[in-house]
């Protein structure tokens, strides 16, 4: 009869070793301090909390998410935050618009968006800022509002505080191109280079390149940046840090979350910006191996 180790069955390579070792690493001792049987008290210590996180991290990587619906009255508790959330939603409306609010009862906390295929569906926004050079996550934001106008300064924001200065330069999406966050952002100390597109003038023959009434220095500035051929080169970037991650994302099972609620959501999202984070590091440092050796 062959016999073997479950270790002997995991090829050297394997993400599993990456995210063991990983964990091996953390202090969890707070965590074991609370959770520890003590004398006097009924019960035992539970399993060891690395295995669930080692198990956790693996089920992200591998986009496997689990989630069971609740009894009838957490629905009932969630009906009775929609009709809250619905006043919240329908006073934002403009007069014209408030037959339009609407209100998730699964999610209260979720707004309905709209979707790639034209429908609409309650969802959340989620906000992940990549390094264009080691494509590590480096920000993350869950918000309700579906549009990103405004989102930009919030995440330079949580930038600064995290490493202690703003990034030098972003590059976003047409959605995060206000005048108001260009602005903000290129006349910050110090400040954020922004690359993003400029939108196409609606008048025909109008150079949308050229300085707009309304425009502030830094933006007329930013649509002289970006008009360049240096300036479209670097933008490419993009699609090669921020559109790669999102779709890993999606690969790995962000594309409906199964939990309810912005604080849960973004459990969620951290979690999977660790794993991500943690398989992308362990990618570079083979690839320094490979060079220094």
């Amino acid at each position: 009869m062959n016999t073997s180790s479950l270790d002997s069955l995991l090829a050297e390579d394997h993400q599993a070793r990456v995210v063991w070792e990983y964990v091996e690493g953390l202090d969890l001792t707070c965590l074991y301090d609370s959770i520890r049987a003590v004398e006097g008290r009924a019960g035992r210590d539970p399993i060891d909390p690395r295995i669930l996180m080692a198990l956790w991290l693996q089920a992200t990587l591998d986009g496997v998410g689990a989630a069971r619906e609740r009894a009838c009255r957490e629905r009932q508790e969630r009906i009775a935050r929609a009709q809250q959330e619905f006043s919240k939603v329908e006073q934002a409306k403009s007069p014209d618009k408030k037959d339009m609010a609407r209100a998730s009862t699964t999610d209260p906390q979720a707004r309905f968006m709209k979707m790639g295929d034209g429908g609409m569906r309650p969802a959340v926004n989620v906000q992940l800022a990549t390094d264009t050079e080691s494509r590590m996550i480096t920000g993350v934001d869950v918000g309700n509002v579906g549009g990103d106008k405004g989102l930009m300064a919030p995440m330079i924001e949580q930038h600064k505080d995290r490493y202690g200065q703003p990034p030098g330069e972003m590059l976003v999406d047409g959605g995060f191109a206000s005048r108001e966050d260009i602005d903000s952002a290129s006349t910050a100390e110090p400040p954020t280079i922004v690359y993003a597109p400029v939108a196409k003038s609606r008048k025909d023959g109008k150079d949308c390149y050229e300085r707009k009434p309304g425009d502030t220095d830094a933006v007329a500035r930013w649509r002289q940046r970006i008009s360049t051929p240096e300036a479209k080169e670097i933008y490419k970037e993009r699609a090669s840090t921020a559109e790669w991650t999102n779709a890993m994302a999606r690969n790995r099972g962000m594309q409906q979350f199964l939990v309810r609620g912005l604080e849960k959501v973004k459990a969620v999202v951290l979690w999977f910006a660790l794993a991500h984070n943690l398989i992308r590091a362990a990618t570079l440092r083979r690839q320094v191996a490979v060079v220094a050796g």
